[in-house]
């Protein structure tokens, strides 16, 4: 409690979901423990509550009794609905689930929560309130499997970050909402994303039909926003916007670099200078910094393993680093050994001093020759001043020894300092 939503442990899964007419209402959840809870302003009544849940992890793949493995209690203001709900158990993995109750609320608030999270965490999919009729009402809790005409309301949906209309129009759209990588963002181009940041699952977007062409809209702000737009490797950042250090890339290899801006409510923008095919939102949010659970441990580009036209023993900013001075090809690389199983954050600290964007490619290569990672990774120009630009090893890597190696053949005035491996 006290985080804002959009902050909250979230998740898809692309799984078809067994036993409903709707899988795409079982394909995106929240999880948590005894924190996790959702309040609703109502009026004194009896109401009904539909809770519909899935089973996405236990059980993958078949052969697995996963009963216990998750156990968790739903409440409303106190009351406990549905003790030790178990989905694997009632639906099995990717089953369906949904369970029904009525109970009174004498005040003006219902809070859903999970009082007791016997093992794993609580998971939900959606939920439904309606009213009960007058005529209805009854002490206590129900579980009821009929239906019930309602006399609630639908309640507004949640305000957009921003609406958006077309330059030949006037009437304001509604933005999409959930990015991940399930929805087809470039319809034209039959394209979806890869590779999409942490920070933007979940934000609101507008695309161009194509992701060749460039979107065309206006857009008015309606609460504060970090805006994100996604530019191709030949495109200059946008006055008013600063490169954020991301890429993402679609499922056909197309790379972007995100570049990002924050607004405030009200202010009207124009897309039509950016030269981007996609547009995203999240709210504008300014979390504290926290202490780093796992240590970084930072590789000195000059003590790299090194080829092809790379000049060494340069000093910037009393920085030691190397740089490449003319065209041709070359190669950095740098020996890891992570002591624990997981997703690696690489820091790359490089200066660009050049006014184009510089495509390099990253590899990441375990001791046996498997390829773990190879992508493009783009530096935007940085002449002024060392930035850092961030990207990950794609996939989980066990413990043992990598090479990390990052290598192009055009890149004259790339500079690099060094790379942390965290």
């Amino acid at each position: 409690m006290g985080w804002h939503p959009f902050l909250a442990s979230q998740r898809s899964t692309n799984d078809p979901i067994a036993g409903t007419t709707d899988p795409t209402l079982f394909q995106t959840f929240r999880y948590g423990r005894e924190q996790l809870a959702f309040e609703f302003p109502v009026k004194p009544g009896r109401y009904r509550i539909e809770f519909y849940t899935t089973e996405p992890w236990y059980g993958t793949g078949g052969g697995v009794h996963a009963e216990g493995w998750r156990m968790f209690d739903v409440a409303v203001n106190g009351v406990t609905l549905f003790d030790d709900l178990d989905c694997w158990w009632e639906a099995g993995h990717d089953g369906a689930l949904k369970r029904v109750a009525e109970l009174t609320v004498t005040d003006t608030l219902l809070r859903l929560h999970f009082p007791e999270v016997k093992a794993g965490q609580a998971l939900i999919c959606a939920l439904a309130i309606a009213a009960v009729p007058q005529q209805a009402l009854q002490e206590g809790p129900v579980t009821t499997k009929g239906n019930k005409q309602s006399a609630l309301e639908p309640a507004p949906p949640a305000p957009s970050l921003f609406t958006w209309s077309s330059t030949s129009a006037s009437t304001p759209n509604e933005p999409n909402h959930w990015l991940s990588t399930n929805p087809l963002v470039f319809e034209e181009s039959s394209q979806k994303l890869r590779n999409l940041p942490p920070v933007l699952y979940g934000a609101q977007w507008v695309a161009a039909a194509a992701v060749t062409d460039h979107l065309e809209a206006v857009l008015t702000i309606q609460k504060p926003t970090d805006l994100y737009l996604a530019l191709t490797a030949d495109r200059l950042v946008p006055a008013g916007f600063e490169p954020s250090g991301l890429t993402l890339e679609t499922d056909k290899g197309e790379p972007f670099n995100l570049v990002k801006a924050r607004f405030t409510s009200g202010q009207r923008l124009e897309s039509q200078s950016w030269n981007c095919p996609l547009v995203m939102a999240v709210p504008a949010l300014d979390t504290p910094e926290e202490r780093p659970l796992r240590p970084s441990l930072r590789y000195e580009a000059e003590a790299a393993q090194w080829s092809g036209v790379v000049d060494t023993g340069l000093v910037h900013l009393d920085k030691a680093c190397v740089t490449v001075s003319k065209k041709g090809a070359f190669s950095l690389a740098w020996t890891v050994e992570p002591g624990l199983a997981g997703v690696y954050s690489l820091r790359f600290r490089y200066r660009n001093t050049t006014e184009t964007v510089k495509t390099l490619r990253i590899q990441v290569v375990a001791a046996d020759g498997r390829v773990m990672r190879d992508a493009p990774m783009v530096f935007p120009p940085a002449s002024d001043k060392w930035r850092v630009i961030s990207t990950t090893t794609g996939e989980a890597i066990n413990a043992g020894r990598y090479t990390i190696s990052l290598f192009g053949t055009d890149a004259v005035g790339f500079w690099l300092d060094s790379l942390d491996f965290q």
